[in-house]
Order: C-alpha cells, then sequence, then structure tokens
C-alpha cells in the first residue's frame, strides 16, 4: 500500500513543485513505519529465544537464578507488545488524517 501511495505521488500533476516534498514525506512515513515493524518483530524474536535458551534453562538448573532471565523476557515481551501498540496507533492516526473522497449521494426520489 506504501508503494501505491509513493506511485500515485509521482503520477500525480504537480502544482508548484510539490511533487519532491510530497515524496519525501511518503517516504518518511514508510521509513517510521518499517523501523516500528522490524523493532518490534525483533524483539519479539529475542524475547522467545531470551526465554527458550536462557530462562527455561536457568529454571531447570537452578531456580534461584532463574529471576532475572525472566524479567528480562517479560521487559523484552512488554517492549515488544508497546511497539505493536505504536504500530497500531500509527496506522490509526494515518487512517484518520487521510483523505476519502465522499460517495456521490443518490438524487433520484424513492418511488
Amino acid at each position: 500500500m506504501c508503494f501505491f501511495a509513493i506511485v500515485l505521488v509521482c503520477g500525480s500533476q504537480p502544482v508548484n513543485d510539490e511533487r519532491g516534498p510530497a515524496l519525501f514525506f511518503c517516504f518518511l512515513g514508510i521509513l517510521e513505519s518499517l523501523l516500528y515493524v522490524v523493532v518490534s518483530v525483533g524483539l519479539l524474536v529475542s524475547a522467545i529465544l531470551l526465554w527458550v535458551f536462557c530462562a527455561a534453562h536457568w529454571a531447570n538448573m537452578n531456580p534461584a537464578w532463574a529471576t532475572m532471565p525472566a524479567l528480562a523476557t517479560a521487559a523484552l515481551f512488554l517492549c515488544s507488545g508497546l511497539y505493536f501498540v505504536e504500530i497500531c496507533v500509527l496506522i490509526n492516526d494515518a487512517r484518520r488524517c487521510s483523505w476519502r473522497p465522499p460517495q456521490p449521494t443518490n438524487s433520484v426520489l424513492p418511488h
């Protein structure tokens, strides 16, 4: 969808050289959303790996030493969830700020 936004901006008729800034801001929006997705997935993968390889290992070996890896795993899951919420807020804000042309109203009187 972001690619189509760039294609539509490139295909638009510019007024006073506004195509360049529009492409720049589309590019910044795409980079921001891509950053949130990459960070969220990276935090989720690292939390799963820490849970599987570290927290579960120390819980089996010595339960007294399993507290810190478990807290680190929980913190990573929390950060991943916060980034996912930020993605949802970003998408919701983009939908709220985007313009949709109104649907034509039917001018025919009902029978």
